[in-house]
């Protein structure tokens, strides 16, 4: 492996393992500031909360909505943040039904979710990190 490789694979490394910890504090200032709150009350609640969920939002808003975007601005300079920031918005957007403007709160968990696609280009490092903001804000409302 290169030194090049090896040094982007540790940077993901440590940013993904930030995002571990942050995790649990962005769900208690969405819960604190916000009354954010994830309930499953139900096995079945809690298989789509931590394992559908993520594994649908993430396969269309990642594999299809940002690799596409990023495709389409490749021309422009930071197409990949470009990219990010566009389905992130959409994201956002998706969840404003159902949270109406509560739904920003989800702004910086899209942001991270999308720069770790951005990183890897693997859609499972997403989708475990998903499960993981979805379980601690669910430990949060349970628990505070």
């Amino acid at each position: 492996m290169s030194l090049a490789r090896q040094a982007m694979t540790a940077g993901t490394a440590r940013f993904a393992g930030c995002l571990l910890l942050v995790a649990p504090a962005l769900a208690w200032l969405g819960q604190s500031l916000m009354g954010l709150q994830l309930f499953t009350p139900s096995w079945h609640a809690a298989v789509w909360a931590f394992g559908l969920a993520p594994l649908l939002e993430e396969y269309v808003f990642r594999s299809l909505l940002q690799c596409g975007l990023q495709h389409r601005l490749s021309a422009a300079r930071q197409a990949g943040h470009l990219a990010n920031l566009l389905t992130a918005g959409a994201f956002v957007a998706a969840h404003y039904p159902a949270h109406g403007w509560l739904a920003a709160a989800w702004l910086l968990p899209a942001l991270a979710l999308g720069e770790l696609w951005r990183r890897t280009g693997e859609l499972w490092p997403c989708v475990l990190m998903h499960s993981w903001f979805n379980l601690s804000l669910a430990g949060i409302s349970r628990f505070l």
